[in-house]
């Protein structure tokens, strides 16, 4: 016998309803880095485990401790954008090949207006949720800048999952954020290196550069100036050296280091490194506010 209209209607109501449950409910691996967030900033533990094992400092309790650079603070959306990663940022639009525990962990794409051709790459900002809807309120991070974000407008920044959940206390949403351009090099630690890229010839050459303590602004060749490109690697456009050469970083800040480089082929850890400045420019309030 066919079921009476009332009942069709009724099991019609209860598939509607069926399928709007499940429609509502996260993805496995939604419902994974959901759970993650109950214990965050901690939950990321587990991943340290899979870097270099070099210590990295909290970029919670240490954000009120490093030198903000200039007084102009930024208000936009944060959004979130990637996990962590594995020591590499070779996937990111700074093409960084190197990052340290902290940096794999604690990241932010820069949105289109101020990434400024990619000479924010390797920058650092101290942010915070502003908005009332997160559940962790005036809480500092510090993150580096190592990726662009096309999509964003000016101000706006999009975090690594594990610096998000730090700074909101949520899961992946859009919810309003403060930051401003702070000095990182204390959480840099080990020597700049060295990756060729991919079409090196004896004559052209281009060099990725890492793990600066400072941005780097200029970078000489045996005297012979390199190029910046957008997307984080420097052309030296002559014939290829023959021997060890010498490689002269300037930073951002006026410092320079001398290095050898035993290839223009081969990685290398250059052995060198920019030295700390320690005479910064008062920190601006930060920390838990």
């Amino acid at each position: 016998m066919a079921p009476s209209k009332p009942t069709q209607w009724a099991n019609a109501l209860f598939v509607l309803a069926a399928l709007a449950t499940l429609t509502a409910l996260p993805t496995t691996a939604a419902r994974a880095l959901l759970a993650d967030q109950a214990t965050a900033p901690t939950s990321e533990d587990s991943l340290v485990s899979r870097f270099d094992g070099v210590d990295f400092l909290d970029p919670l309790q240490l954000a009120d401790k490093v030198p903000q650079i200039g007084s102009d603070s930024f208000h936009g959306d944060g959004t979130a954008f990637s996990d962590a990663v594995n020591n590499t940022g070779a996937a990111f639009a700074c093409s960084f090949r190197y990052l340290n525990n902290w940096a794999s962990q604690y990241f932010v794409a820069m949105n289109e207006e101020q990434w400024n051709d990619g000479l924010v790459c390797g920058s650092c900002v101290r942010a915070r949720c502003v908005d009332p809807k997160c559940p962790v309120q005036n809480v500092d991070i510090v993150a580096m800048v190592v990726d662009r974000c096309p999509e964003c407008s000016y101000g706006d920044l999009d975090f690594s999952y594990p610096a998000y959940s730090a700074v909101t206390g949520s899961w992946p949403n859009r919810l309003k954020v403060s930051w401003e351009k702070v000095d990182c090099s204390a959480f840099i630690d080990g020597t700049i290196r060295m990756w060729p890229k991919d079409g090196v010839n004896p004559f052209w050459q281009a060099f990725y550069f890492a793990n600066s303590k400072y941005q780097i602004q200029n970078v000489t060749l045996d005297g012979v100036p390199l190029t910046r490109q957008t997307f984080g690697f420097w052309i030296h456009p002559g014939t290829a050296p023959t021997g060890p050469s010498s490689l002269v970083f300037t930073a951002v800040n006026g410092a320079t280091v001398n290095a050898t480089l035993n290839s223009v082929w081969d990685a290398q850890d250059l052995d060198v490194q920019f030295p700390e400045v320690t005479d910064a420019a008062p920190v601006a309030t930060a920390g838990r506010r």
